[in-house]
Order: C-alpha cells, then structure tokens, then sequence
C-alpha cells in the first residue's frame, strides 16, 4: 500500500485557488476509479490528513 501524508505542494504543482479546494483529490479519484481501485483519507494525529489508496494487481504481473 502507498501512503501519502499531507503536506504543503511546490507552488508549481497547487491546483487551486486561494480559499478553493483544490483538484488534486479529485483528480486522483478519477484515475483510481478507472483502475478499479479505492481511494480513502483518515485523521493523522496529531493534525492533518492521511491520504491512501490501493489499486488491484495486474493480471499479468506475477508476485
């Protein structure tokens, strides 16, 4: 599983406008939806988010 954990982007990479939520959870969620995956977020204390997802092994990927 790949964990990411909240934290301030490079202004080149925000997707957003001041007082906006941003694109990038939805953008995301788009491209995990379409792999048939799941995306979920959950409280990191002591503040802050944590951002997960999991996407299903390819079928012709070996363990």
């Amino acid at each position: 599983m790949f964990t990411l954990s909240r934290s301030t982007p490079p202004p080149a990479f925000r997707l957003h406008v001041d007082g906006h939520l941003g694109m990038g959870l939805s953008i995301c969620r788009s491209i995990i939806d379409a792999h048939r995956g799941r995306l979920w977020v959950s409280e990191c204390s002591p503040r802050g988010a944590c951002v997960q997802f999991r996407l299903p092994r390819h079928p012709g990927v070996s363990s």
